[in-house]
């Protein structure tokens, strides 16, 4: 996943790393979840999507 998004990039921007750099952490969250690697063997798309979600709407804030 994390690859994905810095692979399918034509330029690495913030925006990008930013997406990589979640995408590593929700994939992380998993493994921890699971007190190991084994979790990230059983996850579909649809955990890793929702996750993603989840993160990104918890670690959103605006400037100040």
């Amino acid at each position: 996943l994390v690859c994905d998004f810095l692979a399918a990039a034509t330029k690495i921007t913030d925006q990008v790393v930013n997406q990589a750099v979640i995408a590593g952490s929700v994939m992380a969250s998993f493994a921890v979840e699971g007190f190991g690697l084994d979790r990230l063997l059983t996850l579909t798309d649809m955990e890793i999507k929702q996750r993603f979600g989840e993160f990104k709407r918890l670690t959103h804030f605006d400037e100040l």
